[in-house]
């Protein structure tokens, strides 16, 4: 009887590590997320921030937060190209990946152009939560 429960116990025990232990690497989810749109729709957290010089976002799709730096987009059509497929030659890609938080850098060079991806990790899964572009 003992060894009946030693054993059940090491079942439950792996079975239980294994599901807290899963989570998906930045790496993964990025190449993911900028090679598939219907992927990329899943794992945009709206509404979203949005933060750019000229404002694009049409005026009955926006909505201003107090200090109207942010504008934050409600709908779920945002899609973002691949960044994989830029002229590495023109473009750049800077990664800043820590625990929960990942920002990356996509910009023309020579240029002060460039986005930046906020992606937060939420139970183990990211997701992009804010988006910005700049002119420098």
């Amino acid at each position: 009887m003992k060894q009946k429960l030693i054993i059940l116990f090491c079942i439950i025990s792996c079975n239980n590590s294994t599901k807290t232990n899963s989570f998906e690497t930045f790496n993964a989810f990025n190449i993911a997320f900028f090679s598939d749109s219907l992927f990329q729709q899943t794992r945009i957290l709206l509404p979203i921030a949005f933060k750019n010089p000229i404002n694009y976002i049409p005026e009955g799709e926006r909505n201003l937060n107090e200090n109207n730096s942010d504008t934050f987009w409600e709908n779920s059509n945002l899609k973002f190209s691949n960044i994989y497929t830029l002229d590495t030659g023109n473009y750049f890609i800077k990664s800043e990946i820590y625990d929960t938080l990942a920002i990356q850098t996509v910009g023309l060079k020579n240029s002060g152009l460039f986005s930046k991806f906020y992606f937060v990790n939420r139970f183990n899964k990211w997701y992009l939560k804010r988006y910005e572009e700049s002119v420098n």
